[in-house]
């Protein structure tokens, strides 16, 4: 078995996109909603095609677990802005499909995601703006097409992760009404 965590790279966004839809029914059947687990297998080709294109290598803190040249699981991850664990790491999403549990896999993703954060290569996440206006795009173009939003980086965590920002009221003010647009 040949094992390899890499950068994700743009020719990846298909398969993390199958790896959210596979590790997603594995896990969730019987506590989410069926609809909701059958529309991230109807819109997986949509997300995949939408992260292809919005793919930014200046903020991809994403890493794949490819397994004999299959991505097979990924992790995200990024610097937490909670004062209480002031310059800390935080993974916000760890995918791993079913079949490839119980390797160890996990604990590796972890361990390379902690390596990355202490080699401080995570500076884009200090700049909330910078994510808010990204995810906002994002989210602004479902609008009215889409009963559910999947995303990685809920608008309003902008709020929670900008503690340290000198325009954080201001950005405050911005996430919110954002925010209040997509609430029905």
């Amino acid at each position: 078995m040949t094992v390899i965590i890499r950068k994700k790279e743009k020719k990846d966004c298909q398969a993390v996109a199958h790896v959210v839809t596979v590790a997603w029914n594995e896990t969730y059947k019987g506590i989410v909603p069926d609809w909701f687990l059958e529309h991230l297998k109807e819109n997986e080709e949509e997300r995949a095609e939408n992260s292809f294109n919005e793919f930014d290598e200046n903020n991809n803190h994403q890493f794949v677990l490819e397994v004999d040249n299959e991505v097979v699981g990924f992790v995200n991850f990024g610097i937490t802005d909670d004062e209480e664990y002031d310059h800390c790491g935080e993974i916000f999403a760890l995918y791993i499909i079913s079949k490839y549990k119980g390797y160890g896999f996990g604990r590796k993703l972890v361990e390379y995601a902690k390596d990355k954060v202490w080699e401080e290569s995570t500076e884009v996440f200090k700049n909330q703006a910078y994510i808010f206006g990204k995810q906002y795009f994002r989210i602004s173009r479902l609008n009215d097409k889409v009963d559910v939003v999947v995303t990685d980086s809920p608008i309003l965590l902008s709020s929670f992760y900008s503690k340290h920002d000198p325009l954080r009221t201001e950005l405050d003010a911005l996430v919110t009404k954002a925010f209040s647009r997509f609430i029905r």
